[in-house]
């Protein structure tokens, strides 16, 4: 969906490009913005797109950085266990864990699988997605409080710095099968 911003002549603008944050396929955030000398040659470059989803959701990237987002919650997770650190506090490990405020039993719930998800969007059409395991951060019952919105403009500079470079590496095999696929099933 594209949203409806009014300048000052009240003028209705459309923004074309937008990217949402998942979690397990619940949107936690989404941001439209422009993008200033966009190159519509970005759309066809696999390795730069590659790069720039490693940038951002990166977790095994090749000079052991995480990418922007695994980064932030690496950082948030930490702050949220030294938070509750209690180096005095020695648990029985022969009685049940219960919560320290609630005083109800602890469920395990390191069964389930976290997945944050980032799909970046042109005209409302799924230009790249990419997915990783957030089992990683934050203590369970922290997940559905991610907020990402401090690092929302690094997450937009990110995407439009990739998508307005003047030149990029296109592979004509890569871009027929990709039309190919999207001929067969639209974005």
């Amino acid at each position: 969906m594209k949203t409806n911003t009014y300048n000052n002549n009240n003028v209705i603008r459309k923004e074309r490009f937008e990217f949402i944050f998942y979690i397990n396929n619940h949107i936690i955030c989404q941001r439209y913005f422009t993008i200033n000398n966009f190159n519509e040659d970005s759309v066809n470059s696999t390795i730069e797109l590659k790069e720039m989803m490693d940038n951002l959701i990166g977790m095994n990237s090749l000079n052991g950085k995480l990418g922007i987002i695994p980064d932030f919650l690496k950082q948030k997770s930490k702050e949220f266990l030294w938070k509750r650190y209690n180096p005095y506090f020695e648990p029985n490990l022969n009685e049940t864990t219960t919560n320290v405020i609630t005083e109800e039993p602890i469920k395990n719930i390191y069964h389930r699988t976290i997945n944050y998800q980032l799909d970046i969007r042109i005209d409302e059409k799924s230009l790249v997605k990419g997915e990783f395991n957030g089992n990683l951060f934050h203590p369970p019952s922290e997940k559905n409080q991610i907020n990402i919105k401090e690092i929302a403009p690094v997450i937009i500079k990110e995407i439009r710095d990739t998508l307005s470079q003047k030149n990029y590496t296109i592979d004509d095999e890569l871009v027929a099968i990709k039309d190919e696929i999207y001929a067969i099933s639209p974005r």
